[in-house]
């Protein structure tokens, strides 16, 4: 044991060194430097009266740009609502501020909500809730 764990240790440095001395770069060269600072999205799904989907920028930068996604109700019966799509449309929101789209489906039985948004130059963010749909009441536990 003790003599494989030694050879996992001389490999491992070995591999650090090796890739150390083949990584090299000239001092001269540009590099593109990212900021800390830029927009973080937090999405919360809320139910009650159709369902809710509230996009809060909880980043360091307002963000200025494009939102668009889509949400879709499936695994029950879904008479109305079943998908809607959210165009790409241009949004300001400031550190702290939100925004909030609404989806009123009409249906009856144990839902899976997903939501798919594209936040332009910043992250997409898949969800998925479960919970339960009576007509238009949406309740989650």
């Amino acid at each position: 044991m003790k003599k494989y764990l030694s050879v996992l240790i001389v490999g491992m440095l070995c591999f650090c060194v090796i890739e150390g001395i083949t990584a090299s770069e000239s001092q001269n060269t540009p590099r593109s430097v990212k900021s800390m600072y830029h927009p973080e999205f937090l999405l919360s799904v809320k139910g009650g009266i159709g369902v809710s989907l509230i996009l809060t920028n909880i980043g360091n930068e307002t963000f200025n740009g494009t939102i668009s996604g889509n949400i879709t109700v499936h695994d029950c019966v879904v008479l109305f609502g079943k998908t809607k799509t959210i165009p790409s449309e241009s949004y300001t929101i400031g550190v702290g501020e939100s925004i909030t789209i609404k989806h009123f489906p009409i249906g009856l039985g144990s839902a899976i909500i997903t939501s798919h948004f594209e936040i332009e130059n910043v992250s997409i963010i898949d969800s998925e809730a479960f919970g339960f749909l009576f007509l238009f009441f949406v309740n989650f536990s």
